[in-house]
């Protein structure tokens, strides 16, 4: 090898040390400063953790809905920034635990039939304090087994899985038997929720849309809040989906004199540019038709 070989892989070498070294005394100088900073941040005392600790949950009650689902509520407590909702079988000594934002005001679990349960309620506050536990509220579900589905829900089940065979029987049958629920709560067709429900998420009761629309009946956080009270991952859950969607669904059949197409204008293009008239019919027709054909195939499939 030549000199001027040598010399210059010598300095190239010399180089690249020399900017190895450069990199680690700045990410060494870095480090250094961070840790600086952290130990100039003040510590966390004990009075600043006492005067962020929430105080014991209050206001909490149970209410038994469908057929294995209790419904747990409480009061807002000022300092929590989430809750923690901790469920045990009476007689068992092995919880489930849920944790909700702190907007948050309710939520549903699912049970086990015949069995009591026993369910408290904490907040959790800043620096991760915790309220104390709250008094344990116990509900049962229902005493006896569930009554079998009706052959009406049974068809409505059996036209959920028709559509999207990736929806297991079972919870094709949970569906179905919201629908029917929720419907007669708020006085809708559930062939026309689910009619609504195919057009939107063709039963998948995941889905999400990137404008931030959730679940089986496409609704916004701020449907979920203000007609169920729940956030949007609960969305995500078929029976608070059709909640929501059947509750909004009726406010604009109110505000539009039960008249469907109208009705189902407003829930896709919104109360407000119905009431404008900037809609077509065209959504709310499909829908309808959609749900014609669902009574039909419960007919054709006696049913009904």
């Amino acid at each position: 090898m030549s000199i001027l070989k040598r010399v210059t892989l010598i300095t190239a070498a010399s180089l690249i040390a020399v900017a190895i070294m450069g990199t680690l005394w700045f990410v060494s100088a870095d480090t250094a400063e961070a840790a600086s900073e952290s130990a100039a941040a003040p510590a966390v005392t004990a009075e600043m953790k006492k005067a962020a600790t929430p105080a014991v949950v209050q206001g909490i009650t149970l209410k038994v809905t469908g057929r294995n689902k209790i419904v747990v509520s409480w009061k807002p407590q000022a300092k929590a920034v989430s809750y923690r909702v901790y469920w045990r079988k009476a007689g068992s000594k092995s919880y489930g635990r849920r944790t909700v934002g702190s907007r948050v005001r309710s939520t549903t679990l699912t049970v086990a039939y015949k069995t009591r349960y026993i369910v408290y309620v904490r907040a959790v506050g800043r620096y991760s304090t915790i309220s104390p536990c709250s008094a344990g509220k116990s509900a049962a579900t229902l005493s006896k087994p569930a009554p079998a589905p009706s052959r009406y829900e049974k068809g409505l089940a059996a036209y959920i899985r028709k559509v999207n065979r990736n929806v297991s029987a079972a919870n094709a049958r949970s569906m179905a038997a919201s629908f029917v629920y929720w419907g007669k709560k708020y006085k809708v067709r559930p062939e026309i929720l689910m009619g609504m429900a195919q057009c939107e998420s063709t039963f998948y009761h995941r889905a999400k849309n990137p404008a931030g629309y959730y679940g089986l009946m496409q609704t916004s956080a701020l449907l979920g809040r203000k007609y169920a009270k729940v956030s949007p991952s609960q969305l995500l859950n078929a029976h608070h989906s059709i909640h929501t969607g059947a509750a909004y669904l009726r406010a604009n059949m109110n505000a539009f004199g039960n008249n469907y197409v109208k009705a189902i204008s407003g829930y896709c293009y919104g109360t407000g540019a119905v009431r404008r008239g900037r809609y077509s019919a065209s959504y709310a027709n499909r829908r309808i038709r959609i749900a014609n054909n669902i009574t039909a195939f419960l007919k054709r499939n006696k049913y009904i």
